[in-house]
């Protein structure tokens, strides 16, 4: 019965020895994990950093790209308005000589049309 007692102790003890020794080896493979983990947040962290450093380049420009459209159609704008103008002022003095350039007109028709 002692015998049987001892390697009973025995077994036990070397099922706990064999528990401790795989407890180790999970806590190790736990760190490593962590450390894995740790090392992604950081880089997923450095990765949004950069992600956000573009995005924010990016609203930077379409800004100042949006500030030079509206800017460039502003001057269009000014430029039809004098391109107006200046087309409604050669129009009255259009009319004013309207008949001089008709006249005018006749003629170079005439020997254009005798030289032919």
């Amino acid at each position: 019965r002692d015998e049987m007692l001892t390697a009973l102790r025995e077994a036990h003890k070397a099922s706990l020895a064999d528990k401790a020794k795989r407890m180790q080896e999970l806590r190790a493979e736990v760190v490593e994990k962590e450390g894995r983990l740790t090392a992604l947040r950081e880089s997923h962290k450095l990765s949004l950093s950069e992600w956000n450093k573009n995005k924010l380049a990016l609203i930077s420009e379409l800004s100042e790209k949006s500030t030079l459209l509206t800017s460039l159609k502003e001057a269009f704008k000014e430029q039809q308005r004098e391109l107006q103008a200046l087309k409604a002022a050669r129009g009255g003095k259009a009319a004013e000589h309207a008949p001089a350039a008709v006249g005018a007109a006749a003629p170079d028709a005439a020997d254009s049309g005798a030289a032919n």
